[in-house]
């Protein structure tokens, strides 16, 4: 159970993450 709560939140922060790189990736252009 605490496996997979961590890994759940290791899964938003990348998502997080990528959803920042794509609006500075639309930012730029």
């Amino acid at each position: 159970m605490l496996l997979i709560s961590l890994f759940l939140t290791l899964l938003l922060r990348l998502l997080y993450y990528l959803r920042e790189e794509v609006q500075l990736q639309i930012n730029r252009s």
